[in-house]
């Protein structure tokens, strides 16, 4: 009955200072249809830079087994929708299960081709195993330019510069993942 939704906040994410460091009202929405005419939990958090400007919702009540979808608002801007389903419940028996596994995936190394076609099918969630991100120079088939990561701030644009391949956010939109 629950999904935990997560953002950061950054207007410049790849900047040391992807925001200016003032605390940030976040609204988030759960709807029933991709249009949100059905919202089904909403809520407000303000976030700020002892958070990286980051938000994390665990939104209960929601009824086993069903797709729904989610945003997040700051001011005029909408974020990308995302869509999410909750676990069937105990009482429904699955006949059907389509799941993805990844994990270890280096930006330097490839292309995000395989998170492409996750974002195609139709998957009840995705399992990541293993690192999501290598914070060293490793691999010769596109490059970021980052130094490797010390820092937290040095993560979070390594987090980033993964995050510019459009694949991977349309991956993470497309199912939950695990």
């Amino acid at each position: 009955d629950s999904v935990v939704l997560w953002t950061r906040l950054a207007v410049d994410p790849m900047s040391p200072e992807p925001m200016p460091p003032v605390k940030v009202p976040v609204r988030w929405e759960i709807a029933a249809d991709e249009r949100f005419g059905k919202v089904v939990r909403s809520g407000r958090r303000t976030t700020g830079p002892e958070l990286g400007h980051s938000v994390h919702i665990d939104a209960r009540g929601l009824d086993a087994g069903h797709d729904y979808f989610y945003r997040f608002r700051v001011g005029d801007y909408v974020s990308a929708t995302g869509r999410t389903r909750t676990a069937p419940g105990s009482e429904r028996r699955l006949n059907r299960l389509s799941f993805a596994v990844t994990s270890c995936q280096s930006y330097q190394a490839g292309y995000y081709t395989a998170y492409q076609q996750m974002s195609r099918d139709d998957l009840g969630f995705v399992v990541f195993l293993g690192d999501y991100i290598y914070e060293l120079p490793l691999g010769s088939v596109r490059q970021h330019g980052l130094p490797p990561s010390v820092t937290l701030d040095d993560f979070r644009r390594h987090y980033a510069a993964h995050h510019a391949d459009p694949q991977l956010p349309a991956a993470h939109a497309a199912a939950p993942w695990i």
